[in-house]
């Protein structure tokens, strides 16, 4: 057993050993104390203003080519975050234009852009040191389209023809386009369904013959070209059926003075008329001198041309088959009627 001076001397020294162990190690645990906390990742979205624009090349007042990104992030630490934008296109180039770039709501400007599809990404960074590393990404899509040609409209459509009209006498249809597309000159396509167009094909008025249409019905359908979509149109005319000629007297051999009385009664009919043809038909007589029919006939409308003044073209000396006694017919026909037959 050791002297009790040298047992207590061996214990002071095991104790500054330990005392001269433990001083180090409670260092440390300070100064790990005073170190700063590790620095989390954040978290970020992005939230385009809109995944669909339209790009006009040649009408730029119709273009929506500027959009604004927003940047959403957040750091577990309430860090302030730095952003930085990338905009490229599919194959990786840069695309576009961006306004206040290192802001969370930076401008993205698209303009002449072509049509396609481009991605806009964010790095938001909460790194206090340069190369901690504590960054996160996000991205997103955006769609450029080409605008589209405005949608054709028809213009308002006027047309205008008479209800009804005398067959053999012109009728005329009218169209008139207003409104409808900006900037589209229109023009007329005409079809009938009877008659014949005489005038006007391709303008805003046409001309139709009726002859022959007699209590039929005349559709004048009309196409207004020029605005990408079909504009059509009509409007329907009824034409009168025929009428017969008006049988206005008839006689036979009379004497001359009573035949001026009845020729001046067709002539008051001819000037009321004022369209109208008059035609005297002769019938010559099984007894009659050869020929006397019709010298009769032509004394009777020299009497009316020339003693009474009506036009000599509208009236006609017409030649019947022979009858039992000399005969004179006076017709009356209206204007586009057809004329008599003897």
């Amino acid at each position: 057993m050791l002297p009790r001076k040298y047992l207590f001397g061996a214990m002071l020294t095991a104790l500054l050993a330990l005392a001269a162990a433990v001083g180090p190690v409670s260092q440390a645990k300070k100064q790990r104390g005073n170190l700063p906390p590790p620095n989390l990742p954040p978290s970020v979205t992005v939230e385009p203003e809109m995944t669909h624009i339209t790009v006009c090349q040649n009408d730029p007042a119709q273009s929506t080519a500027r959009l604004q990104l927003r940047a959403v992030g957040r750091s577990p630490q309430n860090r302030d975050l730095i952003y930085r934008w990338t905009t490229r296109d599919e194959s990786g180039a840069s695309v576009g234009r961006l306004e206040n770039a290192n802001t969370a709501t930076p401008t993205w400007d698209l303009t002449g852009v072509p049509p396609g599809k481009y991605r806009a990404t964010v790095e938001a960074d909460s790194s206090s040191i340069a190369g901690e590393g504590c960054m996160a990404f996000a991205s997103a899509f955006v769609v450029v389209r080409e605008c589209l040609p405005p949608r054709p409209v028809c213009p308002s459509i006027s047309r205008t023809c008479p209800d009804t009209v005398k067959v053999g006498t012109p009728v005329v249809f009218t169209a008139e386009a207003t409104g409808g597309t900006p900037g589209v000159t229109p023009t007329y396509q005409w079809t009938v369904t009877g008659g014949q167009i005489t005038a006007g094909q391709g303008t805003t008025s046409i001309t139709v013959d009726t002859t022959g249409m007699g209590g039929k019905t005349i559709t004048a359908n009309f196409e207004v070209l020029g605005y990408h979509k079909p504009c059509p149109a009509s409007c329907t005319v009824s034409v009168l059926p025929d009428e017969p000629p008006k049988v206005f007297d008839v006689y036979n051999d009379i004497t001359y003075n009573n035949e001026k009385a009845r020729l001046d009664d067709f002539v008051i009919w001819l000037q009321s008329h004022r369209g109208a043809h008059g035609y005297i038909l002769a019938y010559q007589g099984t007894r009659s001198r050869a020929g006397r029919a019709r010298m009769r006939a032509n004394r009777a409308r020299d009497y009316v041309v020339n003693e009474r003044g009506i036009e000599a073209t509208r009236i006609e000396v017409l030649e019947g088959p022979t009858r039992d006694i000399l005969t004179l017919e006076l017709r009356g026909v209206e204007a586009g009627q057809p004329a008599p037959r003897p």
